[in-house]
């Protein structure tokens, strides 16, 4: 049988090791998020849902970056489906793991949970079936919900009008109309 023999030299030290090489990913498969990270009847569950245990185990382990949502969940991940009241959500199935998806932690869940472990976000986005329209929206509004900036829902509304061929006017009016739609339906607990 083969060997292979390796010798680490502490000393020999080419470059400063990135913090955000010791990330980790978050799917909806399986136990990973429901009965995972979100079991609202858990005895450890925190206002949220979130099981505490599991948050304390995770900053502990020291992940600086969460890529969410991670693995093949992405493929049908409408991130629309994920903000708003939970109550209002749409329960989806998802083809890539063959289940349901009640979509009761989204991003503004994510969010939050992401703060209490002491993790920054590296978002994943679905290309393969949904294109970069809504992958730009996606990133802008986890952007917007972060920091509490309504900017670029006027870039929102630029594209709405330039693709309308609209005038100048238009822009602000669509800028406007989607930031008033983000401040009605987001969780305000998040932001």
């Amino acid at each position: 049988m083969p060997r292979a023999h390796i010798e680490l030299d502490r000393r020999a030290v080419i470059a400063p090791v990135r913090r955000r090489t010791f990330g980790a990913f978050v799917e909806h498969l399986g136990r990973c998020v429901y009965t995972g990270l979100y079991e609202p009847g858990h005895p450890t569950a925190n206002e949220d849902g979130f099981r505490t245990d599991v948050i304390e185990l995770v900053a502990e382990l020291g992940s600086t970056t969460v890529r969410y949502p991670g693995g093949n969940f992405v493929s049908g991940f409408r991130w629309e489906d994920s903000i708003g009241p939970r109550d209002q959500r749409p329960v989806r199935r998802d083809l890539a793991w063959h289940s349901l998806e009640p979509n009761q932690v989204g991003l503004d869940e994510f969010a939050r949970w992401l703060r209490l472990t002491g993790s920054e976000l590296m978002l994943a986005v679905n290309l393969g079936t949904r294109g970069i329209l809504p992958a730009l929206g996606f990133g802008m509004l986890y952007n917007m919900m972060d920091t509490k900036n309504f900017q670029p829902y006027f870039f929102i509304g630029f594209a709405i009008a330039a693709y309308f061929g609209g005038s100048l006017i238009s822009v602000g009016i669509f800028g406007l109309a989607a930031a008033l739609l983000h401040v009605k339906n987001i969780d305000k607990k998040a932001v």
